[in-house]
């Protein structure tokens, strides 16, 4: 039996809304939950070239750039599937 994963929260599908609009800056959680991914498969994708890598806004947050990310997600396949290669 698998359990359900929660449904995404108003702040969440704004967040969602941008990334897919490729306005503003999302999280690697935000990111994460487009792809249906976990937060650590995206820096992997980031430490292996398959991501851009983020901005850091400040020590402990970095964010990627919405209209730079799009297309290569889209590239991607909006997927996780590609996660072996």
């Amino acid at each position: 039996m698998h359990a359900e994963l929660p449904s995404p929260s108003d702040r969440q599908l704004q967040e969602l809304a941008a990334l897919e609009a490729g306005i503003g800056y999302s999280s690697d959680k935000t990111i994460a939950l487009y792809l249906g991914a976990g937060r650590s498969t995206i820096w992997k994708w980031v430490r292996d070239k398959k991501l851009p890598p983020p901005v850091k806004i400040t020590k402990s947050h970095s964010r990627w750039s919405n209209p730079e990310l799009l297309p290569v997600l889209i590239k991607l396949g909006k997927g996780c599937d590609n996660e072996s290669e």
